[in-house]
This record gives C-alpha cells, sequence and structure tokens, in this order.
C-alpha cells in the first residue's frame, strides 16, 4: 500500500484533536505523541492521564490530569487482574472536554501510530440505514478485541456489541456521543458474576471472568441505549438470534473496522499479535461483508480483500501463544471430527479421562449457544 500523508488525505491534520488517554509509561507514551507528531503534524494533541503521572518533558498541547477512578480487582492469584472500565471512559470524557477541533482520535497512550492511512477510509463506505444510524458519521475502529464470536467447546458463540477500545477515529460529537454515559455501577457490575449464578446451560464465552459486561460491551450498549431504549442487552450471556443479527447490523452501520493492513500501529503489549486476524476477530473483510449485506448489496469486495480471507491462517500466532495445545487448536479448527476420533481410541480403556477430555473439546449435552434455545430446552 502506497502511504499518504495527512496533508495528501481527505482530512487534514489540523482539523483533529487526539486525546491520548491512560497512564504515562515514560518510554511507550513518549514515542506514542512522538508519532503522532509526525504523522498528525497540526493535531491538537491531548494528554488525559492521573494526577500522580508525571508528564514533564512529553510532547503534547494540553494536559488534563484527573482523579482516577477506583479500579476494582476481580482476581488476586496467580496474578492480580484489574477491572478499569471507569477509568477508561472517565479518562476519555476528561479529554474529550478540551477536544476544539471537528475530527477527534481517541487512542491509547501505549500505541505507536506508523502513518496516517487510516483516514483514507473515511468516506469509502457511505451507504447507511437511516433508521440504525447511532452516529452522524461512521467512525473508524481497530479490529483487535472487536471479536465477532468467541471458539469455545467446538462452538462459535456470537460477541454482541463489542468494537474495539483501542482507538475510535469519528466527528468529534460522535466520539462525545460514544463517551457521553454515565460510569459503570461498580463494584457491582465488574463483580457479577461472583454474586450471580451463572446461566447452567449456556456455554460461557470467557471462562473465569465475573464482570457483567466486557468494558467495550459497557461502553458502547450504554451509548446504543440512549437512542435506542427498545434493544436490551442483559449481560454478556444474553445471545439471542435476533440480537446477534441486531448487533451486527449495528455495527456495520457505525463503524468501519479496519484491521493492520489499513491502521498501522506499534503497540508492545500486543505486538506478537498485530499482522494476524486472531480467530473470531474482525477483519476488515469482514466488516465489509456485512456493510454488504446490510447497507449496500451493490458493493463489490476486492478479489484481494476474498483471497486474504480464505488465506489467513494463524499459525505463527497460535505458536506463540502460551499454555496452547497446537495440536489440539490446528485439528480441532481443520477437522474436529477426526479429532474426536483421536480422543475416543486414546482413551478407550479410560471412560472417565474420556469424557472429561470430549468436554473440554466439544458441546457437552444440554449446553446451548443462544438463549432461547436453553430457555426453551
Amino acid at each position: 500500500m502506497t502511504n499518504i500523508g495527512p496533508e495528501t488525505s481527505v482530512i487534514n491534520s489540523k482539523d483533529i484533536s487526539v486525546v491520548v488517554q491512560g497512564a504515562v509509561d515514560p518510554i511507550l507514551t513518549s514515542q506514542c505523541l512522538t508519532s503522532i507528531r509526525k504523522h498528525l503534524p497540526q493535531a491538537e494533541i491531548i494528554l488525559s492521564t492521573w494526577e500522580d503521572e508525571i508528564v514533564s518533558g512529553l510532547s503534547y498541547d494540553k494536559v488534563i490530569l484527573s482523579q482516577a477512578p477506583a479500579s476494582v480487582i476481580v482476581q488476586k492469584s496467580p496474578h492480580i487482574i484489574s477491572n478499569n472500565t471507569n477509568r477508561m471512559i472517565y479518562g476519555v470524557q476528561q479529554g474529550l472536554t478540551l477536544a476544539t477541533r471537528p475530527y477527534t482520535l481517541k487512542i491509547r497512550t501505549d500505541i505507536i501510530l506508523q502513518d496516517a492511512d487510516f483516514l483514507r477510509y473515511w468516506d469509502m463506505y457511505p451507504k447507511r440505514q437511516d433508521k440504525f444510524q447511532l452516529f452522524e458519521h461512521r467512525v473508524l475502529n481497530y479490529y483487535l478485541f472487536a471479536p465477532r464470536f468467541n471458539h469455545r467447546l467446538g462452538h462459535r458463540i456470537p460477541t454482541l456489541f463489542h468494537p474495539s477500545d483501542w482507538m475510535f477515529f469519528g466527528l468529534t460529537q460522535d466520539v462525545k456521543r460514544l463517551f457521553d454515559i454515565p460510569l459503570q455501577p461498580d463494584p457491582e457490575y465488574a463483580l457479577w458474576w461472583a454474586n450471580h449464578p451463572k446461566p447452567s446451560q449456556q456455554i460461557d464465552p470467557w471462562p473465569g471472568v465475573v464482570f457483567r459486561f466486557s468494558p467495550e460491551q459497557y461502553l458502547f450498549y450504554q451509548a446504543l441505549r440512549q437512542k435506542f431504549p427498545e434493544i436490551t442487552f442483559d449481560n454478556y450471556f444474553d445471545i439471542t438470534r435476533e440480537k446477534e443479527q441486531i448487533s451486527r447490523l449495528i455495527m456495520a452501520n457505525n463503524f468501519v473496522i479496519l484491521d493492520y493492513r489499513q491502521w498501522h500501529i506499534k503497540m508492545k503489549k500486543y505486538q506478537h499479535r498485530l499482522g494476524t486476524i486472531p480467530r473470531g476477530q474482525t477483519s476488515h473483510v469482514h466488516w465489509q461483508q456485512d456493510y454488504k449485506y446490510f447497507c449496500d448489496p451493490d458493493f463489490k469486495i476486492s478479489w484481494k480483500d476474498i483471497l486474504f480471507k480464505y488465506t489467513q491462517l494463524n499459525i505463527g500466532e497460535i505458536i506463540k501463544a502460551k499454555n496452547i495445545d497446537l495440536e489440539k487448536r490446528l485439528i480441532l479448527a481443520v477437522c474436529p471430527s477426526l479429532y474426536k476420533k483421536h480422543l475416543q481410541k486414546k482413551y478407550a480403556k479410560s471412560p472417565e479421562r474420556l469424557k472429561e477430555k470430549l468436554q473440554k473439546c466439544f458441546l457437552a449435552d444440554k449446553l446451548y449457544v443462544y438463549t432461547e434455545d436453553a430457555k426453551n430446552k
């Protein structure tokens, strides 16, 4: 792809505010801000971080130091995991109060831009269904942690209302609309499944988590319900066929999902995943398919994108992952029935072991993907 600079793209960098939100890393945040200066040279850079962070020597135009909302610890062992949903929402909200340009890029403090090529996609997909528009204009979004489904027990479990929260680019009024929501009621929501029984008949797409919604789901659904109160979504288990269709339709009408081929970044924390499309994540061509289906039946998906869809085999990503049985992952993906026969032969003399293995890899009796199937069992 030929690189384009901000001055030759459809949008000039002087019209962009960049809200850089999160904790300050002395190296990564400096590199993040420097990359924005390089690729969006006239943009208004707003650093939104916390009161105790050191910001001296960093390249920004405006800074806002806020008192960080409480972080809820959801796991203590073997390592501490915190739910930081409210920190992300509040930090972006505070940064947006200083945004003065027509367009806004929201980005994490540890993401390094490689170019401004993502701007070329701003007006590339104009067709929309009016009654499903949350935003005035589509918002550009990244593919990692914008999943279409999770794969569990041999089945695809749809993930609803889940854009990535890494980066958003859109009209400032639209980015503000997305973040103009109440903070998550914590610790109630962050520890929801610690105090409520999980549905016993549905497959759990995220075993071990205790939040009611993922941070991305909470963010987008809260924004969505303000305009579409008729859309209900009780928790991440609330997966019906109708809601799956609504989620796909809403995502197709309000976002453009770009993958690593269109939005070029570096990110130390997840660098091992960049350059792949992990299973279930929404690549650009997957989003294009929904755009064609819901918005523009005459849209032609290029042969290169079609080829990309069918040739992406992320063996490299699987190998890099820790604590993953490579044989199981590959054989399950290619031929699950063959793997099932392999297990039956291997554990023929150990019925309990066979039962344990089959339950880990395949759909157990009376477990369902969709809520209505579990209720109507």
